[in-house]
């Protein structure tokens, strides 16, 4: 009997949640959940969230934008003068997701440095979502330094066995995949624990999961683990 021909699946996009209901509050998180709650307490009217990418920082911030009507810059504006920003600002407070980004460009630096400047004189309320703590950056620019080492700083730390749970269950509910209670415990218990690697496997698994036209049980799981 002729081998029945892979299915190929497109990649279909799928639709993040991110109200402030989906965001999962454990122990490696509380600490920001708490600071954006409590916004308005802000020392310098600034903070930035570090955490690896996945682990909600940019949720956190969509809460945050929800409630205040935060825009988010993009490093496109990096040539923008402070008076073109306040423009388009209109008296909301920033977001500046992944100052990486922001950094790799030229100029950004020097953006970065003159708007958080500017963000202090002016009494903007600025949040800044970063990989890793300012201490721990590679920063060219010593002003940017020391205005960032200035600004309350909080980590999301990695994901303890609740987080994890939730997560994949979050993961799963959005790309309409129904799991048993058995297979997330199967997934907490052996499959990698960081953010970033249990976004990409529920991806894989619901990928695999079409094409094979199977369900996503603990034999299939151990499958395309064992696959590498």
């Amino acid at each position: 009997m002729p081998n029945q021909p892979t299915q190929y699946v497109l990649p279909l996009p799928h639709r993040s949640a991110y109200g402030r209901e989906d965001f999962i509050v454990s122990s490696c998180n509380e600490e920001a959940v708490a600071w954006i709650d409590r916004s308005a307490d802000w020392p310098l009217q600034s903070l930035v969230i570090s955490g690896e990418t996945g682990c909600g920082k940019s949720h956190l911030a969509a809460v945050w934008q929800s409630g205040t009507g935060a825009l988010q810059l993009q490093p496109a504006q990096i040539g923008s003068s402070m008076t073109e920003l306040e423009d388009w600002r209109d008296g909301k407070p920033l977001i500046v997701d992944q100052l990486e980004d922001f950094q790799g460009l030229e100029g950004g630096e020097a953006f970065l440095f003159h708007l958080i400047n500017h963000a202090k004189a002016e009494s903007i309320q600025l949040l800044v979502l970063t990989s890793h703590p300012p201490a721990k950056l590679s920063i060219g620019l010593r002003d940017l330094e020391s205005r960032l080492l200035a600004m309350a700083t909080v980590s999301i730390r990695q994901p303890d066995d609740e987080l994890v749970r939730g997560l994949y269950r979050k993961l799963f509910a959005e790309r309409q995949l129904k799991v048993s209670d058995d297979v997330i415990a199967y997934l907490v218990t052996h499959a990698a624990r960081g953010f970033a690697t249990v976004t990409e496997l529920v991806a894989r698994l619901d990928e695999q999961a079409l094409s094979s036209k199977k369900a996503v049980t603990i034999p299939f799981i151990r499958q395309i683990l064992q696959e590498g």
